[in-house]
């Protein structure tokens, strides 16, 4: 590529996800050779199965972290790198963002979120609150709708709409989503054992945990480990 100079190289990073490093003293040819990624990605291509041919349409999100502007560290160039490009998948198809570009209060709020939120599980601060659900007709309880919430140490409450997107993108969100599960199945157990009405209890899934081959194993596993029949 016209971009690629001595010392630059491409390489996957793994999925969908690729990283471009190139040795340039000016900074707009980073955006020049984003631009030019974007335009070539954006091609229509051609595919044929079965005797027919398919058009397929590809759009790309790049994220630009400098050197040693942004960090000295290739872990957290790469990380920053990481970031601006989930800022550039949330502006639109076909983009690009710098890291610099972002305000600070999203750079230091995304870091944290992806530094913490694995160790979370671990630290006892995802909970699950239980929404109940009632018969109009009755005014009785009917059921329930457990809802995650991370109730981190540091900063209190992180709604679910934030750190929910994050998990499905690094990869944690088939393990969380099986402890939610498994406990909300124990706490129903132990609502039922202690004399309440019995009732149905919600749980939210990620489309990952439904894709996943063993999803149908880890609520058999659910209710296993909890003893709650499976029509609750």
């Amino acid at each position: 590529s016209y971009f690629l100079k001595e010392d630059s190289f491409v390489a996957r990073l793994g999925g969908d996800e690729f990283v471009v490093v190139l040795k340039y003293s000016e900074i707009e040819m980073a955006a020049k050779a984003a631009s030019y990624i974007n335009k070539i990605l954006s091609d229509t291509v051609e595919v044929s199965q079965d005797g027919k041919v398919h058009e397929l349409h590809v759009a790309g999100s790049i994220g630009i972290s400098l050197y040693p502007d942004d960090a000295t560290e290739k872990s957290t160039l790469l990380k920053k790198a990481d970031i601006a490009m989930y800022a550039a998948k949330e502006t639109g198809e076909n983009t690009y963002k710098f890291y610099s570009e972002l305000t600070e209060l999203d750079t230091v709020e995304k870091l944290f979120l992806e530094q913490n939120l694995c160790k979370a599980l671990e630290r006892n601060e995802i909970i699950i609150n239980y929404q109940p659900k009632m018969d109009i007709k009755t005014e009785a309880i009917s059921g329930a709708e457990a809802l995650i919430r991370w109730n981190s140490s540091q900063h209190g409450l992180i709604s679910p709409a934030e750190f929910i997107p994050l998990a499905e993108e690094i990869g944690i969100i088939n393990q969380i989503g099986e402890w939610v599960l498994i406990e909300a199945c124990k706490q129903n157990k132990i609502w039922q054992d202690k004399g309440y009405p019995k009732m149905r209890i919600s749980v939210n899934l990620s489309l990952r945990q439904l894709k996943g081959d063993n999803f149908v194993k880890i609520v058999e596993r659910a209710l296993d480990i909890s003893g709650l029949e499976s029509k609750y």
